[in-house]
């Protein structure tokens, strides 16, 4: 596959950003699933071919106006520290 997992995955990283916390199990998809830290959020994915991917990390911030919306960045493999298994 020439894909990236991040262009694999846009869907999802969209949706990450958009607020969504709970994905689960999909055959073509793999398992995904938001590990939730203290502020700041992380998506996981393990594609069904194997491996495990952290592309994304969101936190709470607040617009131009003042509203919510999630930040963050996101990249084909996260390599996390202090992060206790996530």
């Amino acid at each position: 596959m020439n894909q990236s997992i991040r262009e694999r995955y846009r869907d999802e990283i969209d949706q990450f950003f958009q607020g969504k916390t709970h994905f689960g199990t999909n055959r073509e998809r793999g398992f995904i699933w938001v590990a939730q830290h203290r502020g700041v959020d992380t998506l996981t994915i393990e594609p069904p071919e194997g491996g495990q991917y952290e592309v994304a990390v969101r936190f709470l911030d607040l617009d131009r106006d003042g509203r919510p919306v999630w930040a963050g960045y996101q990249s084909d493999r996260l390599l996390g520290r202090n992060t206790h298994g996530h």
